[in-house]
């Protein structure tokens, strides 16, 4: 995957507007539609031992939430 292409597949699950997820990307994670989770990989930014945010995005891991 290529810098490129983490960062439109990342556009693509923010639907475009990665500052309303400010507070998930910090976790680490993004919940979508269905209950589906999109975790992140990348460089943690630290600021007073808090998460400040993620940077180089470079491996998803995709959570497919199951039918109860």
């Amino acid at each position: 995957m290529t810098h490129s292409d983490a960062d439109q597949l990342l556009n693509n699950i923010g639907q475009f507007s990665l500052y309303t997820l400010e507070e998930e990307l910090k976790r680490g994670y993004i919940t979508i539609a269905g209950g589906h989770r999109v975790g992140l990989a990348g460089k943690v930014i630290l600021e007073n031992g808090s998460v400040k945010a993620i940077r180089d995005i470079s491996s998803f891991n995709i959570q497919v939430a199951r039918e109860k």
